[in-house]
């Protein structure tokens, strides 16, 4: 109601004096307006007139304003609203920018959207998070790279100097404030990275100082020659050492015991080592090769270790292999170069050499020869290259007439060699040659003239024990014009034939088999006859062979140790009909030999036991009684 002055008309009441009146809402007040009174004298005359008190003026906005408080909570509301949706607008709009724009507009103090100070906020807020959160993954790739030094770099002033990068030239507060808040939570966690850094660090630098000394020790230890028990009781007894000095876990003094087994695992000569330190149960706590971590670790050195000392093996054996076959080949050749000096290579003898694969195997008799005209060649074209070259031919020509060889090479030039062809600065060379060769063929002739009397009158009787076959007697002449040409007489000559053929053949049943470049047994000869006597004995009466009618030949070339059974005389095959007899004549050496070892074991135990049962037997057994009781 509105106040009433007495003496006055009364006023119509106020239809908005009628509302109740809530109380005012907090956030929004009108200010009372007054209405300033009109100054007066104060020096007015003095008058016992009491003025009755004026009346208030009405105030509109103050009615307005009570009115509107009964709408105070819902217009609240709705402009709570309406920020939220032009908030939610604003940062759907700033979140449609990129980090480079919203980042251009920071740093100018413009917004891409309005000047609202929804909008504003918003671009503020969306423009310092993506800008900082880019910001702590690059710094954080910077520290996982390695791009920034973690032993010797600045760590404060790597995340500062990065946040001054980004903070130049921003003019916004709200913007400055959130870019910190972000940079500020990602901080600690970089911090606590470099703090674990650091702090492995120190303790790998510890680990590898002390797998130094380990590794020192252990090697001065298997220079002295102990063993790889008392090296692995040192090391474990070190262990609570390191660990009150610098607080090291035994496992991971076990990871340095992994690390200086296999630093000695890349030598041959550790391997026991290595397997005992890894392999050994370490009086019951369990071997490291057995643990969970470290056991896959633990087996991978192992194995470097015995593939390290199998490979070091394998070269050692390859190496004595090398130098072995190095030396027989040297003595091959120093054999060679003699005989080529004496004019003896037409006598070698095969000769058994050793291989860098560690077998061996038979130089023959023929690739000697061979070898040795090849070095007269390169004798000769030394001399030729030392300024001497005629020299060289007549050492070539007078060394191959007097071993009894021939060069290939001059018997190519001379079959293909076509006069029409040689220039004619060569031909006086070319003749030369030829006289050369003609007088060498001449004299050649004339040299083996005397070698073709002498024998034919001193082998009928044969070679010692050997009888004389066609095969010996064509190899007993051909030796003879041999030494004959050397310059021997002919009875030295017969003799030195048949002292050849004699070391050069295996009497068998009487009869020559040649055994010089065939690879055959010591006992070949016992072996050989008793193949045959098998034989006679079980199909000679059938087909009216005897032991001493047979004889064996090499099936081949006689490398293979197969031989066959062949007659003494006529050298022709044994006729058999049976197919049994007929897969009787061939036979194998190494079978042959055991059922010979064999037969002779045998023999001797039949032997004893014979022996045994006439000692046994009673001392009157097979007497007879005369005067016995009748």
């Amino acid at each position: 109601m509105a106040q009433k002055l007495s003496g006055l008309a009364p006023l119509r009441e106020d239809p908005i004096s009628t509302v109740k009146r809530l109380p005012r809402a907090p956030r929004r007040v009108a200010p009372e307006i007054v209405e300033a009174r009109p100054l007066r004298p104060t020096a007015a005359p003095v008058s016992t007139y009491v003025r009755p008190p004026e009346a208030p003026r009405s105030n509109d906005l103050l009615d307005v304003a009570a009115a509107l408080q009964s709408f105070s909570p819902v217009l609240t509301q709705a402009f709570e609203n309406m920020e939220a949706k032009q908030a939610a607008s604003a940062e759907a709009a700033v979140a449609q920018s990129t980090v480079e724009e919203l980042q251009a507009h920071v740093r100018a103090g413009t917004s891409p959207i309005s000047s609202s100070p929804f909008a504003a906020k918003a671009f503020a807020k969306s423009a310092a998070t993506q800008l900082a959160t880019r910001r702590v993954q690059a710094l954080q790739t910077a520290w996982d790279s390695g791009e920034f030094d973690r032993d010797t770099g600045d760590f404060d002033a790597f995340i500062a100097g990065a946040a001054a990068e980004d903070l130049k030239g921003i003019q916004d507060t709200d913007a400055k404030e959130i870019y910190g808040a972000v940079l500020n939570k990602f901080s600690p966690r970089l911090r606590a990275q470099a703090t674990e850094y650091k702090v492995k660090r120190e303790k790998d630098t510890a680990l590898t100082a002390v797998g130094d000394t380990w590794f020192a020790a252990v090697t001065l230890g298997i220079s002295e020659g102990k063993s790889p028990a008392e090296l692995q009781a040192a090391l474990r007894g070190q262990y609570g050492y390191y660990k009150d000095t610098m607080g090291l876990q035994p496992q991971e003094l076990d990871g340095v015991v992994l690390n200086v087994s296999r630093r000695l695992a890349e030598n041959p000569n550790n391997e026991k080592y290595v397997e005992h330190f890894l392999s050994d149960t370490r009086g019951g706590i369990g071997s490291i090769a057995a643990k969970q971590d470290a056991g896959p670790t633990a087996q991978v050195i192992l194995n470097r270790a015995q593939s390290t000392t199998a490979a070091y093996q394998k070269e050692q054996l390859r190496l004595q292999n090398k130098a072995a076959a190095d030396a027989d080949q040297a003595r091959v050749q120093s054999s060679l170069e003699v005989a080529a000096e004496n004019g003896t290579l037409a006598f070698m003898t095969p000769v058994d050499v050793r291989t860098e694969a560690g077998d061996t195997k038979t130089v023959t008799a023929d690739d000697q020869q061979k070898q040795g005209v090849e070095l007269i060649r390169k004798k000769a074209e030394s001399m030729a290259a030392q300024g001497n070259p005629e020299g060289g031919m007549n050492y070539r020509i007078g060394a191959l007439s007097k071993n009894g060889l021939v060069d290939p090479q001059f018997t190519r030039f001379t079959d293909t060699a076509n006069p029409e062809a040689v220039p004619a600065s060569l031909k006086p060379n070319l003749t030369k040659v030829r006289e050369k060769l003609g007088d060498l063929q001449q004299g050649s002739w004339e040299f083996l003239s005397p070698s073709t009397w002498p024998l034919p009158g001193r082998s009928g009787n044969g070679v010692g024990a050997i009888t004389m076959t066609d095969d010996v007697a064509r190899k007993l002449e051909q030796w003879g014009e041999f030494y004959v040409r050397l310059g021997k007489s002919p009875d030295d000559a017969v003799e030195l034939a048949k002292e050849r053929i004699q070391a050069g053949h295996t009497i068998v049943n009487g009869n020559p088999v040649p055994t010089t470049d065939r690879a055959v047994p010591e006992n070949f000869r016992a072996i050989a006859e008793h193949k045959l006597k098998q034989w006679a004995d079980t199909y000679g009466v059938r087909y009216g062979y005897e032991a001493g009618d047979l004889t064996v030949e090499p099936a081949g070339d006689g490398q293979q140790g197969v031989w066959t059974i062949i007659r003494a005389h006529g050298d022709g095959p044994v006729l058999v009909e049976e197919e049994d007899a007929r897969g009787g004549l061939n036979f194998s050496l190494r079978a042959a030999k055991v059922e010979q070892e064999a037969a002779a074991k045998a023999a001797v135990v039949e032997a004893q036991n014979a022996k045994q049962q006439r000692r046994n037997a009673p001392a009157n057994a097979g007497r007879v009684r005369r005067n016995g009781p009748q």
